[in-house]
């Protein structure tokens, strides 16, 4: 597959200008976040890409929540053709900020352009020609999960639902080069090597949300986005309910808890695991829409955008609602996971300490089973 190209902006390297931390890292935590163990925050980066759209007259830049570096920032234009644009925001949430420049004239793919920023800095990108997707379109960002898990993943995904393709943002994998040349003919690999972010808490955390909406805007505005990780694999028992998922209607799903199996051999998937816990998490949500719905993709929900007084509503009042467990849900795979993202090991939850609150559930084994035989 094409390799994707990103038109990455930071900060010069002799600055001493640096990205405030959105969240203040709590006294407990002070120790560690000094020693390194909470991961590493995104001081620099000021746009993750910049890009051509399918109209070949928009021009679109994504990048993290400036914060305090939105002075050095903008006022941002681009130039191209000789025509010099300003950068516009197109909107701004509480971790990413996308910016828009619109050219009189349609561009070409591969056109040369210098992006000025606030402070000075320039900056000569080249804009690829736009590879706009169609169809169904599974979405996410790991780092160093096995290979035998992510073909897992894919093949579940294409048999159940009918996904075409396949877009992972990889952070940083030990063997990324690897990983890309692995999946050539299956998936497509993006190496988003940013600072993930620090893992104590949320606000601190801008990388995987940079993901899902540079998907969105720079390849998914035509398609229909699953937005589900390596550890999560989708169910649905309900027909009906299936075919509105493959429309693209916007649907939210809850998730069972899939502990980690202490008996499981080392080269264990997700067909090795048949107990689920009982009850539905209730929270940590995800979901499926149509990638050209206005708003802001978070990990866990959708935001839409609104109206002035649609805003001033409760967030649950205006993202869709659940679909009931007993129609679809996801699992979410304890032992399928690398914890990178996490602070502690005890996600590896054994079936001995939970097995009171067990149920056997084999939709999953029995779907590998179908188009695996």
């Amino acid at each position: 597959m094409t390799p994707v190209e990103l038109n990455t902006v930071v900060l010069p390297a002799n600055t001493t200008v640096k990205r405030h931390l959105r969240r203040s890292i709590p006294d407990a935590r002070k120790t560690l976040y000094e020693n390194g163990q909470l991961g590493a925050y995104d001081w620099y980066t000021l746009l993750y890409d910049i890009f051509l759209n399918a109209d070949y007259t928009t021009i679109t830049a994504v990048g993290p929540v400036p914060l305090n570096l939105e002075q050095q920032l903008l006022p941002a234009q681009i130039e191209v053709n000789g025509h010099k644009l300003p950068l516009i925001v197109h909107s701004h949430q509480k971790k990413l900020i996308i910016l828009e420049a619109v050219s009189p004239v349609p561009l070409t793919g591969d056109t040369s352009a210098v992006i000025s920023l606030a402070n000075g800095q320039q900056q000569t990108i080249a804009l690829q020609a736009p590879t706009p997707l169609d169809g169904l379109s599974l979405v996410t960002i790991q780092k160093n999960n096995k290979l035998q898990w992510i073909r897992d993943w894919i093949s579940y995904y294409r048999n159940e639902f009918g996904i075409q393709h396949v877009y992972i943002y990889d952070n940083n994998s030990d063997r990324q080069e690897t990983l890309i040349e692995a999946l050539d003919n299956i998936a497509t690999v993006i190496p988003w090597n940013f600072p993930h972010g620090l893992k104590h808490r949320s606000g601190n955390k801008f990388c995987q949300v940079g993901a899902l909406n540079h998907f969105k805007h720079r390849f998914g505005q035509n398609t229909v986005i699953f937005n589900f990780d390596i550890d999560e694999l989708l169910v649905c028992h309900n027909p009906q309910i299936k075919r509105a998922i493959r429309r693209g209607e916007m649907l939210h799903f809850d998730s069972y808890t899939v502990p980690f199996s202490a008996t499981s051999t080392p080269d264990y998937s997700f067909r090795d695991f048949k107990y689920r816990e009982k009850e539905p998490r209730n929270g940590s949500t995800k979901y499926v829409m149509k990638g050209d719905l206005p708003g802001f993709m978070n990990v866990h929900h959708f935001n839409p955008a609104a109206h002035f007084w649609h805003r001033l509503l409760p967030g649950s009042w205006r993202r869709a609602p659940l679909v009931p467990v007993t129609d679809a849900y996801f699992l979410h795979y304890r032992g399928i996971t690398t914890n990178w993202k996490a602070h502690s090991r005890d996600r590896l939850k054994t079936v001995e300490t939970a097995a009171n609150f067990l149920i056997e559930d084999t939709a999953v084994i029995d779907a590998f089973s179908r188009f695996q035989p």
